[in-house]
């Protein structure tokens, strides 16, 4: 019996991966339902509540309600008054989603019932920061003008060295003369 659950573990584990890659995570979606008036909604992906979202009740073109879910994805918005269609935009910090048309019947449905809210998926995504400005490269010097240098110090370094010694060499002798000649 372990024999056999081991060979379907190691089956499953060699066995090669889809040419697709691996699957674009799943949209958020958001339910909603009607209730004395108020459309109330939930907000989830994979079944947990998206929290803090922003949003926007469109009837027309003309703003109608907005505000924010809280903790548990949850919030509500006041049925649009002499109308039954309007639209819902939900906005993670990323950007607006697409609109989410609803239609609000008379016998207290909303349809769609659930929806995904599309174009919102970086909502649960990792924070993609840029990368740090890159420190300026030092100045670098031409190969020509460092073999310059170098030249100039074998040549010159010598020669300094040799002025050096003649002058301190000469010095003491100075002054001896000039002593004895007082």
């Amino acid at each position: 019996m372990c024999r056999a659950a081991l060979a379907l573990v190691l089956l499953a584990a060699c066995a090669p991966l889809s040419a697709a890659g691996p699957a674009a995570p799943a949209p958020p979606e958001a339910s909603f339902t009607l209730a004395g008036g108020w459309v109330e909604f939930v907000v989830e992906r994979n079944g947990r509540p998206v929290a803090d979202a922003r949003v926007t009740v469109l009837v027309g073109a003309t703003v109608w309600a907005t505000g924010e879910t809280g903790p548990t994805g949850r919030g509500t918005f006041p049925r649009p008054a002499g109308r039954d269609d309007c639209q819902v935009v939900f906005d993670f910090g990323f950007g607006a989603s697409a609109p989410i048309p609803l239609t609000v019947s008379d016998g207290g449905t909303v349809t769609p019932a659930r929806a995904p809210v599309l174009g919102a998926v970086e909502c649960c995504q990792p924070v993609r920061r840029p990368a740090p400005p890159a420190s300026p490269a030092p100045p670098t010097v031409p190969w020509g003008v460092r073999l310059a240098l170098a030249g100039a110090v074998a040549f010159l370094g010598p020669a300094v060295a040799l002025a050096l010694w003649w002058r301190v060499r000469r010095a003491p002798a100075t002054t001896q003369n000039s002593e004895t000649q007082s």
